[in-house]
C-alpha cells in the first residue's frame, strides 16, 4: 500500500509540472487569438487516463453509439488501414467493446465484427506488461485472429517484451497525434454543419491530444522521477503477481490437506 501511495504521488506531481508546463506555453497564444480555452476534457482532468481515452473512443467507433452517427466513425477508421479490412462489410452490427475480459487478459477496445476483429490497446501513459500484445493474439472471434494496434501519443514501438514471439510486422501502430486526430478531423468535416454540439466536442478533444513534440521537450521533469516511477510500477506488479501465487499455493494446500 505504501508503494502504491508513493507512485501516485509522483506520477499526481509529474502530471501538475505538465499540465503547468502546457498551460503557460499555450496561454498567452490563445487569449491573443481571442479562442475560448475552456475544455471539458481538461477541466475533468482526463487527458492521461487511459480508460476514458477508450470509453470515448469506443463510442465513436460504435455504430450505435451515442453520437447518432451510425458507421460513420468506423468506416473513416478502418479507411487508416484499408488493406486489412474485406471490402464491402456490413459495419451496423459491429460490437464494441472496453475492458473485455479475456483469458489471456482485458483488452482495452475489441472490435468484432462477421468480417474482422480488431483489439486496440491504448497506451496512453501505462507501459507495457509482461508478453501483453502476443497473449492478445492468441485470441479469436468467429475463427478470426484479430488485427492488433498499438494506440500511443506518438506511434511508437511496443517492447519486446510485450511482443514475445510476434514482430513489429504483426502490429499496427498508430498515433493520436496524427492519426486519430487526422481521423477526428475527416469525420468532423462531414457533421460540422449538422450537429455543432458533436463538431465543438470533437475540437476540444483535438486540442487535449495534440501535445506537440516541442511542448513534451520543454517538460521540467527530471529524468531520475520517470526512471523512479517506471520502477516502482514494475515493483507493485511484480508485488501482485507474488501475492497471487502465495494465494494459489494456499488455497491448493488446504484442498490436499482436506482430501487426505
Amino acid at each position: 500500500l505504501n508503494m502504491k501511495n508513493k507512485m501516485n504521488k509522483l506520477l499526481d506531481k509529474l502530471k501538475k509540472k505538465k499540465k503547468k508546463t502546457l498551460l503557460k506555453n499555450d496561454e498567452n497564444k490563445k487569449k491573443d487569438c481571442g479562442q475560448d480555452d475552456y475544455n471539458i476534457f481538461s477541466v475533468l482532468n482526463l487527458e492521461n487516463r487511459e480508460i476514458y481515452h477508450s470509453r470515448f473512443l469506443a463510442d465513436l467507433l460504435n455504430p450505435n453509439g451515442l453520437h447518432n452517427q451510425e458507421s460513420l466513425f468506423l468506416k473513416n477508421f478502418l479507411d487508416i488501414f484499408p488493406n486489412k479490412i474485406p471490402k464491402n462489410c456490413d459495419l451496423k452490427n459491429t460490437i464494441i467493446t472496453t475492458e473485455e475480459v479475456t483469458a489471456y487478459g482485458n483488452l482495452d477496445i475489441s472490435i468484432k465484427n462477421n468480417d474482422f476483429y480488431i483489439i486496440i490497446e491504448n497506451k496512453v501513459w501505462a507501459g507495457d506488461q509482461d508478453d501483453q500484445l502476443h497473449r492478445y493474439s492468441k485470441t479469436t472471434h468467429n475463427g478470426k485472429e484479430p488485427i492488433i494496434i498499438y494506440l500511443t501519443p506518438d506511434g511508437s514501438s511496443p517492447s519486446k517484451n510485450s511482443l514475445g514471439n510476434l514482430t513489429k510486422d504483426n502490429i499496427i501502430m498508430l498515433s493520436y497525434r496524427k492519426n486519430i486526430i487526422e481521423w477526428i478531423i475527416k469525420s468532423n468535416e462531414v457533421i460540422s454543419s449538422t450537429n455543432k454540439r458533436i463538431s465543438n466536442l470533437l475540437k476540444q478533444y483535438i486540442e487535449t491530444i495534440n501535445f506537440k513534440k516541442e511542448d513534451i521537450m520543454n517538460l521540467d521533469i527530471k529524468n531520475e522521477e520517470i526512471s523512479e516511477y517506471l520502477f516502482l510500477q514494475k515493483s507493485l506488479n511484480q508485488a501482485i503477481k507474488n501475492k497471487q501465487n502465495e494465494l494459489i499455493n494456499s488455497f491448493f494446500d488446504k484442498l490436499s490437506d482436506r482430501l487426505s
